[in-house]
């Protein structure tokens, strides 16, 4: 996620202050950029929201687990039915977001757990979103589970990332579905 940061010769133009996130400053194009980088989900605390009072906003939601197989050959190494592949998260971006002076959640998308090979066996775990409040936000869905001798379970979906005020999704990159256990 970035936001505009103007630090030098701004001639009566306001940069955001704000933490959260790895901070590192880029220059684009003559212009320096202050940029909040998050791998985990957290907090960005905008103290002032500057003249602008708007931010870029860049996400990708978590990939997808692949779907378990099954070894029909009794040798683990030689494989057998195979799983699919799980899907890429989603990306997306906005480039005016509007912001004020407040904390925005930002959540990470987790990965989805890969399905668990073996007959009847279970799905992958969801990929992680954020929890608000005691309430889980865009969390990603669990595989289902192998029902029949030589099925695999399913890959989780990806959690999604987004950039929360409150409760409400300000920009959401959803996550990658699971793959499909054989």
């Amino acid at each position: 996620m970035t936001h505009y940061a103007l630090l030098a010769g701004a001639g009566g133009w306001f940069p955001t202050t704000a933490t959260g996130g790895t901070i590192t400053t880029e220059d684009i194009g003559g212009i320096d950029y202050r940029v909040h980088t998050f791998t985990t989900s957290g907090t960005f605390a905008i103290a002032s929201a500057g003249s602008e009072a708007e931010v870029e906003a860049f996400l990708w939601g978590g990939g997808g687990g692949i779907g378990g197989f099954t070894d029909t050959s009794g040798d683990p190494g030689r494989g057998g039915r195979n799983g699919g592949s799980g899907g890429g998260g989603a990306y997306a971006r906005n480039l005016g977001l509007s912001i004020n002076a407040e904390n925005l959640t930002v959540c990470v998308g987790g990965r989805g757990g890969r399905g668990v090979l073996g007959s009847g066996s279970n799905g992958g775990a969801a990929g992680a979103g954020v929890d608000i409040g005691g309430t889980n936000y865009y969390f990603g869905g669990t595989g289902a589970s192998g029902t029949v001798p030589f099925s695999g379970g399913g890959g989780g979906g990806g959690g999604a990332s987004a950039i929360i005020r409150g409760t409400t999704g300000l920009i959401v990159a959803a996550g990658g579905g699971g793959g499909g256990g054989n």
